[in-house]
């Protein structure tokens, strides 16, 4: 039997799966430019017609010739069809001997009854009983293979069943008994090569390579089957082309672009119901993911149906900031997860498994630590804060030094690549704060994420800086204080940054490059006041904005059940707060913003003080490093890191913190395009305030003050 190649036109699905037809275009000749229309052909004994399939369920080749690499697939020598009528249920067996044709003579014992019946092909062509005929689905198992070049034989299968009921005397047009689905697939994150090995789609309910009885009046097909290994299907990749490589260029995991690299597969043409199929993957590395068709799937026969692109994200550990004390030692999670839900969510992530089903754990991998600050803030101290650190399979053990601060901890492969970092927060002084006076009533940090203090004026209070979008911190050097000249830019910090690039705009190169924060090519004047540059909405990502990245929500809703159906209430995987806590939405800062010049809140000298459980603020603000009561909350205003370069007089610098002690931004989840509503701060002579309704550039950097993860009722 010759190789029976099908192509299924390609079609753009919705997120709905539903039902959808192409056309074929058929030009009516064979491959030696013969009009089928002229075939030579008698009806007599033991001689039929076989026509190919056309229009909405037309077999059709899987190559590349013609504009739009459609063929019509043509009957090829030796090809072999079964013929039944009602007298002959057992078939006979009928053969075409010659060239490539889309319609072809087929010779065979004569078959006589009033109403006949074809089934291509003959090998897999079972009996005829109770007008049915049973037709062998078994090669669809283990007999596709797939690779990267979708338009050139990319799938090798050599038996798709197709039946026929004669339409004129001696003539059988026939017609498709499988359909096929195409997944493409997305390493947006790039960190380690990722090629597809197999994929494996498996039914609950249906022997989809098992038995099938078509009825041969109404093409209806019925599948059966006698063990479970017939509820599945493999692909495998070509031995010579080797595993599908699926890395790409994307930015982030929303972008459903078709030149990422794709398979289809054939499934027998019927409706599979909501969460009958299991898409099962397993890559070069050993790692297996699954994903689960979870709406009802209709595959009309000779049709492909396209998957959204699925695309891999994948995270080490439950969050990417953990908190220890000085001299304290812990342990924490770096299990790998994935998911391929484009929303981040943490809680939609499911560990990576190996193909014992057991979670995985890869030998090779190693801590690094790329930074550490103690908390006099004065020199990059890495043994101070985090002196040891160790990795047993898939949890890391550390120990606090001896002083607060922060470190950065990296997850490296055996080739030296960085998979996956920890901001490491060692920190005496952290607590909750309800805030009974804001919507809600949630729950805060009483300090800015990565600050070792809570005292007005002192320098650690301030915290760490973050790109809107982006899991990993940056630091600033202690010598960041007030300058009275404008533009009110201090001293540098002392994380690297890079102009933007085509390389280094996408996910992948941020999480290689936890330290080194991404600006615009472009130089801002900074007027008087400081304030124009941050107006200038540029994104550090390229494709889709890094908005999503945190789980945006661009209009604050009004209660806790909505605010997380809108993306607000939930925490992601790049989100920079521990575990347990998240980037607050806008919409948590409302009682706080509303009291404004004295009526709730006091002005300093490097910070607001707000009274947050319904309590008269004191007569007197506390004194310089001096730690803050628990009946109020301190924010300093630890101003920004520009978005670009800034042109402090004729000279441009990449590097530098705009507005210290001047004004404070608090990231929220809330976003527009490329910019991002911030809690801002106001603090210059006698003029204090605080709104929410200030934007800024994602590609800035600015603090957060992480929110207790809000508990939103099933009802």
């Amino acid at each position: 039997m010759k190789t029976r190649v099908l192509y299924f036109t390609m079609i753009a699905a919705a997120l709905t799966f539903s039902c959808q037809k192409a056309e074929l275009e058929n030009n009516g000749a064979d491959n030696n430019g013969t009009n089928n229309e002229a075939v030579d052909f008698v009806p007599g004994p033991g001689r039929i017609l076989a026509v190919s399939p056309t229009g909405p369920d037309s077999k059709i080749a899987f190559g590349s010739a013609g504009d739009d690499g459609k063929i019509p697939v043509v009957w090829t020598d030796d090809d072999a069809i079964k013929v039944y009528s009602e007298n002959n249920t057992t078939g006979e067996k009928f053969v075409y001997e010659g060239n490539d044709a889309s319609s072809a003579v087929f010779t065979g014992n004569e078959v006589e009854g009033q109403t006949r019946y074809a089934v291509f092909p003959e090998s897999r062509a079972k009996e005829m009983a109770d007008g049915k005929i049973a037709v062998d689905f078994g090669a669809l198992y283990n007999n596709q293979n797939f690779h990267s070049a979708l338009k050139n034989n990319g799938n090798n299968l050599k038996y798709m069943p197709m039946w026929a009921k004669e339409s004129a005397e001696g003539v059988f047009q026939f017609n498709n008994l499988c359909a096929a689905v195409m997944f493409r697939f997305n390493d947006y994150q790039e960190l380690r090569g990722m090629k597809i090995v197999s994929v494996q789609i498996t039914s609950a309910d249906n022997y989809i390579s098992g038995f099938g009885t078509v009825d041969p009046e109404t093409g209806a097909l019925t599948l059966s089957g006698t063990d479970d290994v017939q509820k599945t299907i493999i692909v495998g990749h070509d031995k010579t082309l080797g595993p599908l490589d699926i890395a790409n260029k994307n930015a982030s995991p929303s972008i459903n672009d078709e030149g990422v690299a794709g398979f289809i597969t054939a499934l027998p043409a019927m409706t599979y119901p909501a969460n009958d199929l299991t898409v099962t993957i397993t890559d070069n590395f050993g790692r297996v993911f699954e994903r689960v068709v979870t709406k009802d799937l209709v595959l009309t026969p000779g049709q492909m149906r396209e998957f959204p692109t699925l695309s891999f994200t994948f995270c080490y550990g439950e969050a990417n900031c953990v908190v220890i004390g000085p001299n304290e030692e812990t342990t924490f999670n770096i299990t790998p997860y994935y998911t391929f839900d484009t929303s981040l969510a943490v809680d939609k992530m499911q560990p990576v498994k190996n193909a014992s089903g057991d979670v995985y754990c890869e030998e090779g991998l190693t801590l690094n630590r790329i930074w550490g600050i103690k908390t006099a803030y004065d020199n990059l101290d890495a043994a101070s804060v985090l002196p040891t650190y160790s990795l047993e399979e898939n949890t890391a053990t550390i120990k606090g030094g001896k002083s607060s601060g922060n470190a950065l901890l990296a997850l490296k492969d055996s080739k030296g690549t960085i998979l996956w970092s920890w901001h490491i927060w060692s920190v005496d002084c952290l607590k909750d704060q309800a805030y009974t006076s804001c919507t809600g009533t949630p729950t805060f940090h009483n300090i800015n994420l990565g600050a070792t203090r809570n005292q007005p004026g002192n320098k650690n209070s301030v915290g760490l800086y973050y790109q809107y979008g982006r899991k990993d911190p940056f630091v600033i050097s202690k010598s960041s204080t007030i300058v009275t000249t404008k533009p009110y830019l201090s001293q540098i910090e002392l994380t690297e940054v890079a102009i933007r690039s085509s390389e280094n705009k996408r996910m992948a190169w941020t999480i290689k490059n936890p330290n080194v924060r991404i600006i615009s090519s472009l130089a801002h004047e900074i007027s008087t006041s400081g304030i124009p540059s941050m107006y200038v909405f540029n994104d550090w990502l390229a494709g889709d904005s890094a908005a999503d990245n945190w789980g945006c929500t661009s209009t604050p809703p009004t209660d806790l059940t909505t605010l997380k159906a809108a993306k607000g209430g939930y925490k992601t995987i790049y989100d920079p707060c521990p575990k347990g806590y998240k980037v607050p939405d806008m919409y948590y800062f409302s009682g706080l913003s509303s009291a404004s010049g004295g009526n709730g809140m006091q002005k300093t000298d490097n910070g607001l003080i707000f009274s947050i459980a319904g309590t008269d603020l004191p007569e007197t603000f506390p004194e310089d490093n001096k730690d803050v009561s628990d009946d109020y909350a301190y924010y300093p205003n630890p101003g920004y890191l520009n978005q670009g370069t800034v042109l402090v007089g004729e000279t441009a610098t990449s590097k530098g913190v705009i507005l210290f002690n001047k004004r404070g931004y608090y990231w929220t989840t809330t976003n527009f395009n490329s910019g991002a509503a911030v809690f801002c701060l106001g603090n210059s002579g006698t003029w204090a305030t605080a709104y929410t309704s200030h934007k800024m550039s994602l590609g800035s950097a600015n603090n957060i003050r992480c929110m207790k993860i809000p508990t939103v009722s099933a009802e």
